[in-house]
């Protein structure tokens, strides 16, 4: 169960932590933040199987020490392996790091890499991914460079809820306990070169509309089973009705579904469903039903950065490359095409109750569904998509079944506030 609260103190009064030493190991390579959340700037990124000291808990994340570095990490991404594995502090060329990474019974010299190593890598991968595509495609890599404003996040989080209605709502649609793990950080790599593809729609730029549907979506995040997804909305500029999560984080919006919403709760339970694709990886299961496996997922960050810097042109490292390649093409044809009727299914209905964890009324996502449903009785085959394919009058038998059991009416619309920040999309 995770049980959050919101404060802009982060611990809230009257809770006291005793001290806490742990010793862990990390069971993926995890990202290290300043806080704990994923709002919070990224500092390092933990290579598998390093060992950490855990200095504190908070509300699904811990605090951790590993040598020179420290901060949060989600509480998921620990194990009780205390193996202190050996390491190799002397000189090492790139060749030799690249081999060591290779060959998984070698210990790592560098247990971690730095927040700017990382950003590099993903921008090396997706201008490679964007070279080896026919056309042109828009260069997506300046969307790395978006960073939360904490302090704004916070203060948007406090406006919508207090402390002890949050509490009161997490008591209420309570999380049991999920044996989710994280995804490997070749995911990462793979979904932001999708994200590429699906930008090619192009994306409607406006800041101010996109840092509020950031915090709706944060906040939303933060009521899941993953709080850790370090969500990034991005406004596609056309009047589909369309939504897409790719690994990373990145969600894509239509600006013709933003326009067609009413309310800030229906934003939140359409942004509600596309994060429960990203908690549940139902893009990694499907391409892993199709059989594609890459191999030394916790190498390929650090070797996409030494060979965006370095220029290596290895047949070895091209190979990876080329498989990463591989899969995101085949992630796309997933994302774009009707969606598996049970990983839809799954999304309605953990998108709901992460809306009305939230705060929000919960039962918006039916009242999206059903408008969807009214303008799309007869979709043109070029728009197909899972937010308006033949599967959504299941959909909303389905939702209805739900809403039985619990009308998840509990929360707040916040109309006068989605009016405040969208009329200018309907002038």
């Amino acid at each position: 169960m995770i049980i959050l609260f919101a404060t802009l103190s982060l611990v809230p009064e009257g809770i006291t932590f005793s001290e806490i030493r742990e010793s862990v190991s990390v069971s993926s390579a995890v990202d290290v933040r300043n806080g704990p959340g994923s709002f919070y700037p990224r500092s390092a990124r933990l290579m598998q199987d390093t060992p950490v000291v855990i200095t504190d808990r908070l509300d699904g994340w811990v605090q951790i020490e590993s040598g020179s570095v420290s901060g949060w990490i989600p509480s998921i991404a620990v194990h009780t392996d205390t193996r202190n594995s050996e390491r190799n502090n002397g000189f090492e060329s790139l060749r030799e790091r690249f081999d060591r990474a290779f060959e998984e019974d070698k210990p790592r010299s560098e247990p971690y890499v730095s927040e700017a190593q990382v950003v590099a890598a993903v921008k090396g991968f997706i201008e490679n991914h964007i070279a080896a595509s026919q056309g042109e495609l828009i260069d997506m890599s300046d969307y790395l460079e978006y960073r939360y404003d904490t302090g704004a996040y916070l203060r948007f989080r406090q406006s919508r809820i207090s402390d002890r209605q949050w509490r009161s709502f997490q008591r209420s649609y309570r999380l049991s306990s999920s044996q989710l793990q994280l995804p490997p950080p070749d995911l990462e790599l793979v979904g932001w070169a999708a994200g590429n593809r699906i930008a090619q729609i192009g994306v409607y730029d406006d800041p101010r509309l996109r840092t509020y549907l950031n915090h709706v979506a944060m906040f939303v995040t933060e009521n899941s089973h993953r709080p850790d997804i370090p969500v990034s909305v991005i406004i596609l500029d056309t009047d589909d009705i369309a939504g897409y999560a790719v690994p990373g984080g990145l969600i894509f919006i239509s600006l013709g579904a933003v326009r067609m919403m009413r309310t800030e709760a229906e934003f939140a339970s359409f942004i509600g469903h596309e994060i429960a694709h990203l908690v549940f990886s139902h893009g990694q299961q499907e391409m892993e039903k199709r059989g594609t496996r890459i191999r030394a997922s916790d190498a390929v960050l650090r070797m996409e950065q030494y060979i965006h810097d370095a220029g290596m042109t290895d047949e070895r490292y091209q190979e990876v490359a080329a498989r990463l390649q591989q899969e995101a093409d085949a992630l796309y044809e997933y994302l774009i095409a009707d969606r598996l009727h049970e990983y839809e299914a799954e999304a309605d209905r953990y998108g709901m109750i992460y809306t009305s964890r939230a705060g929000y009324r919960g039962y918006a996502l039916y009242n999206v569904l059903e408008r969807i449903s009214l303008l799309h009785r007869e979709p043109e085959s070029e728009r197909k998509s899972a937010w308006y394919g033949d599967t959504i009058e299941n959909r909303l038998e389905a939702l209805r079944r739900e809403l039985d059991k619990d009308s998840h009416s509990r929360g707040s619309h916040f109309t006068q506030e989605w009016d405040l920040q969208t009329r200018h999309l309907r002038n």
